[in-house]
């Protein structure tokens, strides 16, 4: 049943790049909060975090690429419960869209980055 709610909630027109990045996360009720990334597309990102956001929740996300951090804000799409055999950190993937695109360079270079392979 997971599977066949993933594929219909799969809506993305962009494709996903493999990427760990860490990110600040500030909701109007949740602020300081803090998640890895695990892909990105352009249009959104895949968080995981210990901390539950709602899905429809706007947040403010500080995506720490590099020597510069880049400041996004977003809508929370989707979150799912990572069951506890999983090796994932922390409980919650949170799928992020986008108000604005993402850097184009910003993807490329996760995908050419070694470490943003598994």
């Amino acid at each position: 049943m997971m599977a066949s709610s993933s594929l219909r909630d799969d809506r993305r027109d962009k494709p996903r790049t493999p990427a760990v990045l860490a990110v600040a996360l500030d909701s109007e009720n949740k602020p300081a909060r803090h998640g890895v990334t695990r892909d990105l597309s352009a249009n959104g990102l895949l968080i995981v975090t210990p901390t539950h956001f709602a899905k429809g929740e706007r947040l403010k996300i500080k995506v720490h690429a590099g020597p510069v951090g880049l400041d996004v804000v977003g809508r929370v799409a989707r979150v799912d419960e990572n069951p506890i055999s999983s090796p994932e950190l922390w409980r919650y993937r949170v799928g992020v869209q986008l108000d604005e695109p993402l850097p184009v360079n910003l993807a490329d270079e996760r995908a050419a980055a070694p470490s943003a392979r598994r």
